[in-house]
């Protein structure tokens, strides 16, 4: 993960090595990227597309199965619900994570047709899979060590010079209880549950909206809104 911060600090450097301040976007594994980012000179703004915390990412074990079922949920959004589900049935019948990959990517194929469907889907989903096995890595990792860091962390965060947004996507109608909803955000990606510690550096801005759907238009306007873009 550090080698991957470094190689988009790197890239900002060379795109403008005068000092010039980014504004950054990124959601899964880029989210928790972003907020380490965003602790440096070189961004100014970051943007996080909270998509991670109503999952099992939010707990200290995570399976191969697991990621590989929520990449695929993410990737077939857009398909049909019922079919959806005959994929999931499917993909449990096959005895190991490449022939799972191998068989949602036929289904997929024969449902919406070779022409439509990109060439290298089973590479891409193999990739997808394993930044999620890093990122759930890193996770697990990092909170073995959070009782310990929590003091320092807080005391990084009232010094940060620029600015982190976190938009959280959820269905209101669905939540029971919002305020522990937002917490399982601040400890995904591990911010400050002090409030006060982060008063300017870190603001939370609520979507009334399904928590996968990172190209909605209720999300991408208040992405524009944020970046001040309209």
């Amino acid at each position: 993960m550090k080698d991957i911060v470094k190689h988009f600090s790197d890239q900002l450097q060379e795109l403008n090595p005068k000092g010039r301040t980014y504004d950054i976007v990124g959601y899964f594994d880029f989210g928790l990227m972003a907020t380490k980012l965003v602790k440096s000179a070189q961004v100014g703004r970051a943007v996080i597309i909270d998509i991670l915390s109503e999952t099992q990412f939010s707990e200290d074990i995570v399976t191969d199965e697991f990621l590989l079922e929520f990449i695929f949920m993410f990737v077939s959004n857009e398909i049909p619900q019922s079919f959806r589900d005959k994929i999931f049935r499917d993909m449990k019948c096959e005895p190991n994570i490449d022939s799972r990959i191998r068989r949602a990517c036929n289904e997929i194929r024969d449902f919406a047709g070779k022409g439509l469907v990109a060439p290298d889907l089973e590479e891409i989903l193999r990739n997808s899979l394993k930044r999620a096995k890093l990122l759930a890595t890193h996770r697990s990792e990092k909170k073995k060590k959070l009782t310990k860091l929590k003091t320092k962390m807080a005391a990084k965060w009232a010094k940060l010079a620029g600015k982190l947004v976190v938009i959280k996507p959820f269905e209101f109608n669905k939540v029971e209880d919002e305020d522990e909803s937002m917490d399982k955000t601040r400890d995904l990606y591990f911010l400050p549950h002090d409030k006060g510690s982060t008063t300017g550096a870190v603001d939370f801005v609520k979507v009334d909206e399904y928590s996968l759907a990172i190209a909605s238009e209720k999300i991408g306007e208040k992405l524009l809104d944020i970046l001040n873009l309209k």
